[in-house]
């Protein structure tokens, strides 16, 4: 699938949210879109694993809450959020997908 970059959409800047409950398609949609439009879809969830996986300190940290069964606080999902956006590929638009 070839990327859709017209007249009309070559200069725009697509900033998107996709919310919804587990399992209703969220990422599915946002990667066809995402495509598409030649923009990341950015999920909380992927961040936080990736985070994790690379075993930095904050992602030791996130392992922590995960495995004490307690919620990542918003502020850190927040700041990793804020990070990502600021990555080259986001400069022209962004899907976030919750997770």
């Amino acid at each position: 699938m070839q990327p859709v970059r017209s007249a009309s959409t070559a200069s725009k800047e697509w900033n998107l949210v996709f919310l919804g409950a587990p399992g209703v398609g969220k990422g599915t949609f946002a990667s066809r879109i995402a495509k598409r439009l030649d923009i990341p879809a950015i999920s909380t969830g992927d961040i936080i694993r990736a985070e994790i996986k690379a075993g930095s300190k904050l992602g030791n940290e996130i392992k922590a809450f995960s495995d004490s069964g307690r919620l990542v606080p918003d502020s850190i999902v927040t700041e990793m959020v804020r990070h990502r956006l600021t990555q080259p590929d986001a400069k022209k638009g962004y899907i976030l997908v919750s997770s």
